[in-house]
């Protein structure tokens, strides 16, 4: 409990400060704990086989650089106002969207983990014509797990446990909203029986074609993710959404 009110607390600190708080934090997991390092500099070095040592060590740099900006901005989410938020994540082309909204037609946004996707669900829910519902994988700490589901429905999105996904789906078809989802992920095993059960219950989840992806005939638009300013984010749309930011 005084964690929670603590995270609270901090998350009303100017967002300038927050990032002065974790450049500290990046310097203490970076140079003296080492947190996870090893894992990250493989990682990294499996998806780049042909960088040198040098450039390995400069990406794991910027890495722990840019976890530490979405640490900063993640506990701003906690109490950042309406106002506040819009300043800092523009979507574009969001007209692009309303046609979906007019047939009361849900849409699937299909992410991947290489922006704040916590500013940009926020954002959505106040810019989209529908309300952004994010698909989430619950937390071990019930608290802190109460916490996300808090910050992320704070602007009318209802969040949805991965694990009963397809129920709420079925159980909330009439419900116009985005569904988002950061689908960059390798698969587990059983997935492809829960891609099998999509199927046949007329969901078809492909990211790559929006004009052919369908989830009770809800099109999947692809994000499309780049990096911009430290603290400002921006959203674009083609077809029906995509976020360069």
């Amino acid at each position: 409990m005084c964690l929670m009110i603590f995270l609270k607390l901090l998350s009303r600190l100017p967002l300038w400060a927050l990032y002065g708080i974790t450049d500290g934090v990046r310097l203490l997991i970076y140079y003296l704990i080492g947190y996870r390092k090893s894992v990250v500099i493989q990682n990294i070095k499996n998806a780049f086989p042909d960088k040198s040592e040098e450039e390995i060590k400069k990406i794991t740099k910027e890495f722990y650089q840019r976890f530490c900006e979405y640490m900063a901005e993640t506990i701003k989410a906690i109490t950042i106002s309406e106002k506040e938020m819009l300043k800092r994540v523009k979507f574009l082309n969001v007209p692009l969207v309303q046609s979906y909204a007019d047939k009361n037609q849900s849409i699937i946004l299909a992410g991947s983990h290489q922006f704040n996707w916590e500013w940009a669900l926020l954002t959505g829910c106040l810019v989209l014509p529908f309300p952004v519902d994010a698909v989430y994988k619950k937390l071990s700490n019930r608290k802190f797990d109460q916490l996300m589901l808090d910050t992320r429905g704070k602007f009318g999105g209802q969040p949805i446990e991965s694990k009963s996904l397809i129920r709420s789906l079925i159980k909330s078809k009439l419900r116009t909203k985005a569904v988002a989802i950061i689908a960059d992920q390798s698969p587990k095993k059983k997935r492809p029986k829960l891609l099998g059960y999509i199927y046949e219950s007329r969901y078809r989840l492909l990211y790559w074609n929006s004009a052919n992806s369908y989830c009770y005939e809800i099109p999947s638009p692809f994000l499309q993710n780049a990096p911009c300013k430290k603290g400002l984010l921006y959203g674009g749309a083609s077809e029906a959404y995509r976020s360069t930011i």
